[in-house]
C-alpha cells in the first residue's frame, strides 16, 4: 500500500539519518504503476508523487519511480499487460514516462517481478523466442527512452531476482547477453529476504548479468 504523505516524509527523514541516498517508489498497491501503467495519474493521485519528489530533493535523496507493466501473477486479464512487441504499447509507456517527468521525476525503474512466467500476447510469442528476450527488449528500449530525456540509466528487476528461484541462471544469462551495460539489475541475493549477503552470493549473478 502506498504511504501517505506524512509517512513518506518520516521515511525520508530516516533515510537522511542513516545516510540513505535513494528512495525507490514501487508499491504494489499503486494501480497507476501496475495495472493502469499506461494511464496518467489523476490530479489527486499525482499530487503525492510530486510532493514526494520535492521532499526527497530537499533532503538530497534521489527519487526513482518504478513502472510494472507486466501481467501480475494471479491476474486473469491479459489486457492489463503490455505487449512487449507492440509499438503502440511502448508509445503508451513512453507517454506515461513523460507524464511522470511533468511531476518532477527524473529517474526510472522497470519492475517485471512477480509476473506470469509465460508471454501472454500472440504477437509476443511470435516475436520473441523466450520471455527473457521480451523482457530485455523492453528494458533496453525503455532505457533508450529515459536516456533520450536526460535521465540516468534504468534500474531493472525481472521475474528472477534471487538465486532461490528455479531457472534463474538461464534467464539471467539470456538477459545479460544483450542488456545495456548501464542498466542496474536489482538482486536480493540467496533469498528474497536474506539475513546476510556476501560477495560469494553475488559472484554468479554478476557473471551472468555482465
Amino acid at each position: 500500500t502506498p504511504l501517505v504523505a506524512w509517512e513518506r516524509r518520516c521515511l525520508l527523514d530516516q533515510l537522511v539519518a542513516t545516510r540513505g541516498t535513494t528512495y525507490l517508489y514501487g508499491p504494489k498497491g499503486d494501480a497507476y504503476a501496475h495495472d493502469a501503467w499506461a494511464d496518467p495519474y489523476p490530479p489527486d493521485a499525482a499530487a503525492p508523487i510530486r510532493d514526494a519528489v520535492s521532499a526527497a530533493a530537499a533532503r538530497g535523496i534521489d527519487f526513482i519511480w518504478a513502472v510494472s507493466p507486466g501481467l501480475q501473477q494471479g491476474n486473469s486479464d491479459p489486457g492489463t499487460s503490455i505487449s512487449f512487441a507492440s509499438d503502440d504499447d511502448f508509445a503508451r509507456l513512453a507517454a506515461k514516462i513523460d507524464s511522470m517527468r511533468a511531476l518532477g521525476v527524473t529517474r526510472f525503474a522497470l519492475f517485471l517481478d512477480d509476473i506470469e512466467p509465460s508471454l501472454v500476447w500472440p504477437a509476443d510469442l511470435a516475436a520473441f523466442a523466450t520471455p527473457a528476450a521480451a523482457h530485455v527488449a523492453l528494458a533496453n528500449r525503455l532505457d533508450d527512452d529515459v536516456g533520450a530525456g536526460g535521465a540516468p540509466h534504468l534500474l531493472f528487476v525481472g521475474p528472477y531476482y534471487t538465486s532461490s528461484l528455479d531457472g534463474w541462471q538461464a534467464w539471467a544469462g539470456a538477459v545479460g547477453a544483450t542488456l545495456h551495460p548501464g542498466i542496474a539489475v536489482l538482486w536480493t541475493g540467496a533469498a528474497v529476504y536474506p539475513p546476510t549477503m556476501t560477495p560469494d552470493d553475488l559472484a554468479e549473478p554478476d557473471a551472468l548479468f555482465g
